[in-house]
């Protein structure tokens, strides 16, 4: 019985762990033999895990023998993440960034569908590098050989289609071979945007070795390792792309209200501009061609300590804007203010209320990063903070199945304790009777008193009852 209740719940977490999607609508829609279609034609070709292979950060290319009109991805929570219906093999499918293992489903107008095994993504097969004892193997490599390998970004070009970026390292080969067992690329979000083993073993003869990997549309910053690691910020080239696309720039007027297109403030010799672009936007600040603050969906906070004007941009939804911000009157206007200002009773003036946030004074009209990635101004002395991720403990499917797991796990292993212990208890008195105390001292007696025999409880003393005594 417990062993029924205990799969029964195993059952309904594995159902609670895959997820409907709208693809799955279509696909139960398709006609499938195994659930008793008629075959309208012999069996395909059973699906290899070579015929998925992973060609950026989100993306596989999938193929099949014969001619499917339907292909799918699966992770392993039975969760449909990407879905074509009559492709055109090899395809591209973007499954995301969650994934660590695919499965690929082909269905068939035979009405048979075949399925792969499950595959690895760069994402899983990172974590398990990082998560094991292998990235420790270069102790024994001395720092000049470990540095030898250290990658650079050759090319960065944004404006492909897709963009791309390559990296190359130099691997040492012959007596003084240097073996890479992994070489992958990372972007400040923490996708895996390029991963291989496959310089594992150090060649005959030194060699250059170059990847050429995607680059997605959020990322700011790449990271790529071999032996070493090397960092890239894209703030330049991203500009770079948006100048050189042709955009034709629509002029924004500077405004502070929360109705502007571009909220600007002033305080400190510190401009700050916000954006009320509802899609994903880029927003930069630059002077004479120098690039003074980047940012993609935040906020800018650019000193201009020493300037006269700067102009601000921002790529909204494909649609290229530009503001002109001249310093000096907002620096004269801030100037007045303060003038302005209140005095105290001892007649010192009263600026513009600050923000003490964890010990740190903050001025009026101060951007910082605040916590779990938010961007806080201080304004009249409250701190308002918005936009970050707030990272508490979320679970996802695979965490939601371990903890109901463990749960049922305990819970069973409690009971089963108990129900143990209470067996032993009733073994017992079957064998030695039921446990009685009598004047503080412990027997067991049998559980049923014999026909014609009753219980008697002794008095205090009472061992002596009936006894006769001598000092013979």
């Amino acid at each position: 019985m417990r062993a029924c209740v205990l799969l029964g719940l195993l059952a309904g977490c594995a159902g609670q762990a895959s997820e409907w999607t709208q693809s799955d609508a279509a696909i139960a829609a398709l006609c499938n033999v195994a659930e008793g279609a008629a075959a309208q034609g012999a069996a395909p070709a059973a699906l290899e895990s070579s015929n998925i292979a992973q060609a950026s950060g989100t993306k596989v290319t999938v193929s099949a023998p014969g001619t499917p009109d339907a292909v799918w991805l699966k992770d392993s929570y039975g969760v449909t993440v990407a879905y074509v219906a009559s492709p055109t093999l090899p395809a591209t499918l973007d499954f995301g960034t969650d994934a660590e293992t695919l499965q690929l489903y082909a269905h068939y107008p035979s009405c048979h569908i075949t399925a792969s095994g499950f595959v690895d993504t760069w994402k899983k097969q990172y974590n398990d590098y990082v998560s094991s004892d292998s990235d420790s193997f270069s102790g024994s490599l001395s720092a000049d050989q470990i540095q030898s390998t250290l990658p650079a970004f050759t090319n960065v070009n944004l404006g492909a289609n897709p963009p791309t970026a390559t990296i190359s390292f130099t691997q040492a080969g012959g007596g003084q071979g240097v073996g890479i067992p992994h070489v992958y690329v990372s972007d400040d979000h923490g996708t895996v945007l390029a991963y291989t083993t496959t310089y594992a073993a150090a060649p005959g003869g030194t060699q250059t070795r170059t990847i050429t990997f995607e680059v997605p549309a959020s990322s700011t910053t790449l990271t790529a390792c071999t032996l070493a690691c090397a960092s890239h910020e894209l703030a330049a080239d991203i500009v770079d792309s948006i100048e050189a696309s042709g955009y034709s720039a629509s002029a924004f007027d500077v405004c502070a209200g929360p109705d502007c297109s571009l909220p600007t403030t002033f305080a400190d010799e510190t401009l700050t501009v916000r954006d009320n672009c509802a899609a994903d936007y880029s927003l930069y600040a630059v002077e004479g061609g120098a690039i003074l603050s980047f940012g993609i969906n935040q906020a800018l906070s650019v000193n201009v300590a020493g300037k006269d004007s700067v102009l601000v941009k921002q790529l909204c939804n494909g649609a290229l804007a530009s503001m002109t911000v001249s310093v000096a009157p907002l620096r004269q206007a801030y100037a007045d203010a303060i003038a302005a200002a209140p005095t105290s009773g001892d007649g010192s003036q009263v600026g513009a209320l600050t923000c003490n946030v964890d010990g740190v004074t903050r001025t009026f009209n101060e951007v910082w990063s605040g916590p779990h990635g938010s961007k806080c101004i201080c304004i009249q002395g409250v701190a308002e903070c918005g936009g970050g991720l707030k990272r508490g403990i979320y679970f996802d499917n695979a965490g939601v199945l371990g903890v109901t797991l463990s749960a049922v796990v305990i819970a069973g292993a409690i009971g089963g304790t108990a129900y143990y212990a209470y067996m032993q208890k009733k073994a017992r008195e079957v064998v030695e009777g039921r446990r009685r105390s009598v004047s503080g001292q412990t027997y067991y007696g049998n559980a049923l008193p014999s026909k014609g025999q009753q219980e008697i409880e002794l008095p205090e003393g009472g061992r002596n009852v009936g006894v006769e005594t001598s000092n013979v």
